[in-house]
């Protein structure tokens, strides 16, 4: 014998314990007395209950997009030194655009790191400079037997290599010659 909600009046499956439309759930004494009790036409179905409404938000503020153009003129402005540079700062610290703002941040958080690169390869210039003057001097030692005197620096190696080049004959001459020329 056929069954129906009490809810919503649509047929039900002899084993339902609960309505596929409405969602009704029926206890087994509910089912056997709809069973005895069924109604002569069918009622007609109830409106689908709504579903939950959804939150809604609110909008979000528009701040202002922030195109390629912005990047590329900031990034050139940045570049710009100690002008550049407070612009930057300045921009990172009080812009109400917070994209605006995290692109100063990551473009300052750039020139310090550039900044201390800078400062580490300066050290590490001059430290190979003195190593290779080091070892230019103790060669010139080694290759003149001490009669030519220490070069205190880069340049004064330079100008006695070009000294060197503009020298003709340099294989024939004597000690007391070659003595001569390195102290003039």
């Amino acid at each position: 014998m056929a069954r129906f909600c009490t809810g919503c009046g649509s047929e039900l499956n002899d084993n339902a314990s609960f309505c596929t439309n409405c969602g009704k759930a029926f206890d087994t004494q509910q089912t056997a007395q709809n069973t005895m009790q069924t109604p002569a036409a069918p009622q007609a179905p109830k409106a689908k209950a709504q579903p939950a409404a959804q939150p809604v938000y609110a909008p979000v503020p528009n701040t202002g997009v922030v195109g390629t153009g912005y990047y590329f003129g900031m990034m050139l402005l940045f570049a710009i030194p100690v002008i550049g540079w407070i612009l930057c700062l300045v921009t990172a610290l009080s812009n109400k655009n917070q994209s605006k703002k995290n692109f100063a941040k990551a473009m300052l958080i750039w020139l310090i790191i550039g900044l201390i690169l800078s400062i580490a390869m300066f050290f590490a210039v001059q430290w190979v400079t003195a190593v290779v003057v080091d070892s230019v001097n103790a060669y010139a030692a080694e290759m003149t037997g001490g009669m030519m005197g220490e070069i205190g620096s880069l340049d004064e190696l330079i100008e006695l290599m070009q000294q060197m080049e503009n020298m003709e004959g340099l294989e024939n001459m004597d000690l007391t010659q070659l003595e001569g020329l390195m102290q003039q």
